[in-house]
């Protein structure tokens, strides 16, 4: 693993919903859920299956750990979610699902305004970056492009909504930040 020096830094900025998660994995955690259920009675708890931990894949954030180990780089949440959980709630319900790099995740990307039909995210991450001029390298990994493909079209690793983030993904994010 290649240690980056304290005035630079690589990062990565995560979407959660269509790469920590997936349709696939939603039909499956509901399916889990029902069963769960029908074996414990309608009044058991099943918060493992609700949000956050219902919506975290395990085998998705396998391949996370898999980046974390090849790259030294830190995590920007770029998600939605950023908006309704606490990195720190975050780092538990990943910790949970099997994440073993939690004191990666640094930060978050600002939310800007909307103007009528433009996408931000894009936006939030280069207003991100431009706060931050010891980056050096970073990826983009998000199921939407957005904005994204156009500020950050070398960056970008555009996930499938479907089946989330895969080992194809892992193999370009990694090359990414080792460019």
């Amino acid at each position: 693993m290649v240690t980056t020096s304290i005035n630079q830094m690589k990062v990565l900025f995560l979407d959660m919903d269509g790469v920590l998660n997936s349709q696939e994995w939603f039909e499956k955690n509901h399916a889990a859920r029902i069963a769960f259920k029908n074996t414990h009675g309608m009044g058991a708890s099943d918060v493992q299956f609700i949000h956050p931990l219902g919506h975290i894949d395990p085998d998705a954030v396998a391949r996370l750990n898999c980046i974390c180990d090849a790259v030294d780089f830190k995590i920007v949440l770029s998600s939605s979610w950023r908006i309704i959980i606490s990195l720190d709630d975050l780092r538990i319900a990943l910790t949970h699902k099997g994440f073993r790099h939690v004191d990666r995740l640094i930060d978050v990307t600002p939310s800007l305004p909307l103007k009528s039909d433009e996408n931000r995210r894009g936006m939030e991450i280069k207003a991100w970056l431009d706060q931050h001029p010891d980056v050096t390298q970073y990826v983009v990994l998000d199921d939407d492009s957005f904005d994204i493909v156009k500020i950050h079209p070398h960056n970008f690793v555009h996930t499938n909504w479907k089946i989330g983030l895969t080992g194809l993904d892992v193999v370009h994010a990694i090359s990414v930040l080792n460019a």
